[in-house]
């Protein structure tokens, strides 16, 4: 069956199970897809994202930030430094400690970056 065929039994039955299949797959392909997009706001940022997916045996573990559990999970990167060229610390309330914090970090794992302030404006 067509992707079309499909469509247009859905616009005359909505419990049509080829068209509710399809709706599942494409909410699926979307979810994925969609974390790949970010704001226009962001592009001069020139920022990469990387998702991983969980395994089962993955341990999720959590942080608090703004008064929200975080999850996350750990990844093992190869011991040798990565090829930072810049960072850029987003907008958020201190950015000049947050700046500095980065700063000392960067210099205790051994890395020479430029750091510099996003010019996104902080927004709530």
């Amino acid at each position: 069956m067509s992707f079309s065929d499909i469509m247009e039994a859905g616009s005359r039955d909505r419990k049509n199970e080829h068209y509710k299949k399809a709706c599942k797959m494409f909410q699926k392909m979307t979810a994925v897809y969609a974390m790949f997009f970010k704001n226009e706001a962001f592009r001069v940022e020139q920022e990469y994202r990387f998702i991983f997916k969980k395994r089962k045996e993955t341990e999720v573990l959590f942080r608090e930030k703004d008064g929200f559990m975080i999850p996350y999970i750990k990844i093992q990167l190869s011991d040798e430094l990565l090829p930072v060229k810049e960072i850029v610390v987003a907008p958020q309330n201190y950015i000049d400690l947050a700046k500095k914090g980065m700063e000392y970090m960067m210099e205790e794992k051994g890395y020479d970056v430029d750091i510099s302030l996003s010019n996104i404006k902080l927004r709530y």
